[in-house]
């Protein structure tokens, strides 16, 4: 019986990691958009040893609506924005009433921190 509740917990516990691993592939293109566009931003703002430093590594991440919103907070502290997708699939800083509705209401459906699923 002890055994049946052990593979049950593996079983289980490798479930919930391959749907996190799914997750993360779903999201993955919007999110190095994002930070693409972001360090586009940061050139003309930050220096060239904070741009290197701007990875998704080195980031929290928040996926909000379906990858609508993307939140991304460098851990160095040099950046931090929301962003939303354009009709060309391309992300763009959000607005002011745009981040008041990611904080407010947008649902969260993907977190990261260093690059890792949460």
């Amino acid at each position: 019986m002890k055994k049946n509740g052990l593979i049950l917990g593996l079983l289980i516990s490798c479930l919930i990691l391959l749907v996190a691993c799914g997750e993360q592939d779903k999201y993955n293109e919007a999110i190095e958009k994002a930070i693409k566009r972001d360090k586009e931003f940061a050139v003309s703002i930050a220096s060239d040893k904070e741009i290197k430093e701007m990875k998704r590594e080195n980031a929290q991440v928040k996926v909000y609506d379906d990858g609508k919103y993307i939140y991304i907070k460098f851990n160095n502290g040099v950046d931090e924005g929301y962003f939303k997708k354009d009709s060309d699939e391309n992300y763009d800083f959000a607005d002011y009433d745009e981040e008041q509705y990611v904080k407010e209401d947008a649902k969260l459906v993907y977190t990261e921190k260093n690059g890792e699923p949460q």
